[in-house]
């Protein structure tokens, strides 16, 4: 869509200039053009994604080599802006996010000072509201939330004027949708589910006017149905699961009719796996752990497709490990540990390749340590102490390496601090008491608020003798809600019965069991 517009402002005609000029102009229109045409074609087709940056990057210089010399017309700067969006998605694709947001920084840059000088072209707005809204993909992938919703928001505002001015202009229409879901995105991770539901429905409202204007258009019917998937989304956080997979199955009857019509279409096929995993964890929700399975094994079977056509693709990679996983939880909550075992080890060997890939990536650093602690509640189920122990381990260096080298990142903080507190129960299934100690003072002092691990610094006082020490924790916290709608007391009789199967029961146990008796309300 913007590689078009950029195409079509190039061939504009110029001002009269000389032949020398003109000649150059003109040739590096025709390169530009066969490049982007070429990288277009590619990455519909699932061409790798280290392909399709080569090809941008021809682009690029051929364009720096234009303004390096003189040549500044606003013809060559709007092929430069598209040349430099497009080079940020495959930067993006690729795990650089520092070089996505350079690139996405420069290319609004240069959209600013060319509108500052012409504020009535209606194509210099819509494409500063794309950059805007470029930069805010950009900082999602790097965990900055409250940059990204500034973003976005700045690219909303632009593009609603546009879209005020001329309501018949699709692709406008289409800036605007997509836009509306980035913004719905950012609000629901932020915890405003009401006001992220409101903003898919917004964007669902678009998409199904221009989709009833033309069926035939593939592109807006693919947007209805990443529609249907937000809006799922956050019905399932408002609780309403049956709300949630009728408006999934809906997504996902769209999709599968677009990919049966071309199953070389790589976007296509992901939304087909992306759907069916959707569908899977509402069935989780509901206890149809044998239905979830199969449809969380139909989207890793495309995931899997498409990670191994392009291994270079670390968002294909990344859907991959997140599709593991899921399928290990499943495959541990039907009791088939080996095999859920098997699933985390095959998330962890993609956690670490994606870790590797792009420091920056706070999620990535973030998963690293999840998925070795993954592993360990398994081998804790299959009673392999030493193993989750050696595991757990492995999560607390990998986390704080992550917290070394992002010290003021709070998702840093608080993943060494949750990573310390599952360190410290398999210490305490290990009767290592002291050790246990350690590591929940050291947890608490990073992050106070975590529950869990204030409960297992009681058990560990517990074992050390330290009676009333652990017994003022307690009764702090044994009415706490917890998840599931237990209490703290709730989790501590749970442990308890934990602790046991490890050969671990102590009269203070028994004493703590019948303090919450006698205080139940």
């Amino acid at each position: 869509m913007l590689l078009a517009l950029a195409g079509w402002q190039w061939q504009v005609a110029q001002v009269q200039r000389d032949r020398a000029e003109h000649t150059l102009v003109v040739a590096t229109q025709t390169a530009s053009g066969l490049l982007f045409d070429l990288e277009q074609k590619f990455s519909d087709v699932g061409v790798p994604a280290t392909t399709v940056e080569g090809i941008l990057a021809r682009v690029r210089k051929l364009q720096e080599e234009l303004t390096q010399g003189g040549e500044t017309s606003p013809a060559l700067r709007l092929s430069q802006v598209a040349a430099l969006m497009e080079s940020a998605d495959s930067l993006l694709t690729l795990g650089d996010t520092r070089g996505a947001l350079a690139f996405a920084r420069q290319a609004r840059n240069i959209m600013q000072v060319l509108s500052a000088g012409a504020r009535n072209r209606a194509d210099y707005q819509f494409l500063l509201s794309a950059a805007a809204g470029k930069i805010g993909d950009v900082l999602v992938a790097q965990g900055d939330l409250v940059g990204a919703l500034a973003a976005y928001r700045d690219s909303l505002g632009l593009i609603k004027v546009l879209t005020e001015q001329d309501p018949g202009n699709a692709e406008w229409q289409i800036l605007l949708s997509n836009v509306e879901d980035r913004v719905g995105d950012v609000l629901a991770a932020q915890g405003d589910l009401a006001g992220a539901l409101a903003t898919y429905r917004d964007s669902f409202a678009i998409r199904k006017a221009m989709t009833q204007k033309n069926h035939g258009n593939t592109e807006w019917r693919r947007e209805l149905s990443v529609s249907d998937g937000k809006i799922g989304d956050a019905l399932v956080a408002q609780g309403d699961l049956t709300g949630a997979l009728s408006t999934y199955r809906d997504g996902l009857a769209i999709v599968k009719e677009l990919a049966a019509t071309d199953p070389r279409n790589t976007l296509w096929q992901r939304d087909l796996s992306v759907s069916d995993g959707e569908i899977a964890e509402v069935l989780v929700a509901q206890g149809d752990f044998p239905g979830a399975l199969t449809a969380y094994r139909d989207s890793l079977a495309i995931s899997q497709a498409l990670a191994q056509r392009d291994p270079g693709n670390m968002g294909w990679q990344h859907d991959l490990a997140v599709v593991t996983e899921r399928v290990g939880n499943v495959l541990k909550a039907q009791g088939d540990l080996a095999a859920a075992v098997s699933a985390f080890r095959d998330r962890l060997k993609i956690a670490k390749a994606l870790a590797e890939k792009d420091p920056n990536n706070l999620q990535w650093q973030r998963e690293l340590s999840i998925a070795d602690h993954m592993i360990a509640n398994a081998l804790v189920a299959q009673g392999d102490l030493t193993g989750a122990l050696a595991t757990d381990e492995d999560a607390v260096v990998a986390a704080r390496k992550f917290y070394t080298a992002h010290p003021d990142a709070k998702e840093a903080k608080h993943e060494l601090a949750q990573t310390l507190g599952g360190l410290s129960w398999a210490l305490i299934l290990c009767n290592r008491a002291q050790s246990a100690l350690d590591s929940t003072d050291e947890a608490l002092t990073l992050d106070p608020s975590l529950l869990f691990v204030r409960m297992n610094r009681a058990h560990a006082l517990l074992l050390l003798d330290r009676f009333d020490e652990a017994r003022t924790i307690y009764v702090a916290d044994k009415d706490k809600p917890r998840d599931n709608g237990k209490t703290s007391a709730d989790i501590v009789r749970d442990d308890f019965a934990e602790m046991r199967k490890f050969g671990i029961n102590t009269s203070d146990m028994q004493r703590i069991t019948a303090l919450f008796a006698r205080t139940a309300p």
